[in-house]
């Protein structure tokens, strides 16, 4: 272990009380939110909450519940994180895996790889995607929500790298 100067000392204690200071900031308005949702209306009007609930109720939550504008959405983000989930996965593994081979096998596999780079990268911006977005058919589709991130192009290096490294290892039995 290493000697400790007073300096460094003094330092790390006002380190770590700038950072807990630093974090209760921004952890007080959460508490403060969530303290206003279980509050009853009357007090939440009133702006008599503080970080505690006045007169504590669930009926912020009963009626959000009960909405069905609120289930909707609550079963789009389901379904947009299984189907969006599933695809990206399938879609990095069908591209990774032949990517991974050695250039004697995929004779253009280095130039497919620097494409995808490249497209990490560099991409044309928010009003050429929109364009792109509306001239497929895509707007106010679901599929607008799981199509355009369905490529991923660092799992598909990081799947890329994992192949080409379990094909080095692999030792053929005996």
């Amino acid at each position: 272990m290493y000697y400790k100067t007073t300096s460094y000392r003094i330092f790390n204690a006002f380190n770590v009380t700038f950072l807990v200071l630093l974090a209760v900031l921004c952890v007080i308005p959460l508490i403060h939110v969530m303290a206003v949702s279980f509050s009853s209306k009357a007090a939440a009007d009133a702006n008599m909450v503080g970080l505690w609930p006045v007169e504590f109720t669930l009926e912020a939550y009963k009626k959000t519940v009960r909405n069905p504008v609120f289930l909707h959405s609550i079963w789009v983000s389901v379904q947009r994180t299984v189907i969006g989930t599933a695809l990206t996965l399938l879609l990095a593994f069908l591209a990774a895996y032949p990517l991974s081979k050695e250039s004697a096998v995929f004779k253009s596999r280095t130039f497919y790889s620097w494409i995808f780079v490249f497209t990490m990268i560099f991409n044309g911006g928010l009003v050429p995607f929109y364009i792109v977005i509306q001239k497929l058919g895509l707007m106010n589709s679901f599929w607008v929500l799981v199509l355009p991130g369905a490529v991923n192009v660092w799992l598909t290096i990081l799947l890329l790298n994992f192949f080409a490294a379990c094909r080095r290892n692999w030792r053929r039995p005996l």
